[in-house]
């Protein structure tokens, strides 16, 4: 019986998804969707990290960048 209760609950739980930097940045309303959309065009068509990209469009001070790239990597709470 508790097996099929842990089964039961394993299929209702959401699957845990990666959060990307920009969507980070998003989420923190730093920056908008659209500069998120036109840095990850830059960074696809030219390269580089993309939290480099956004502080050379001027979206962000790379001071900024940095500090939210240094929160962002040391996240330990997952939302859900």
């Amino acid at each position: 019986m508790q097996r099929a209760v842990m089964e039961q609950v394993a299929t209702v739980r959401p699957a845990l998804q990666t959060i990307r930097f920009g969507e980070f940045l998003c989420e923190q309303h730093l920056i908008t969707d659209e500069q998120l959309l036109e840095a990850l065009g830059d960074h696809w068509s030219n390269g580089g990290k993309i939290g480099n990209v956004i502080a050379r469009r001027g979206f962000l001070p790379a001071e900024e960048v940095e500090r939210q790239a240094a929160l962002y990597h040391d996240l330990d709470i997952v939302e859900v």
